[in-house]
């Protein structure tokens, strides 16, 4: 039970630093070409 809850949530923190990483990428591009 308990190593499938912590599969899941590495799964879920993984997800939230590749949305972090592009957002903050985009954020980048768009300060940067402005």
């Amino acid at each position: 039970g308990t190593i499938v809850a912590v599969k899941i949530l590495n799964l879920l923190f993984e997800e939230h630093l590749k949305v972090l990483t592009l957002s903050a990428l985009s954020c980048a591009k768009s300060g940067t070409e402005t």
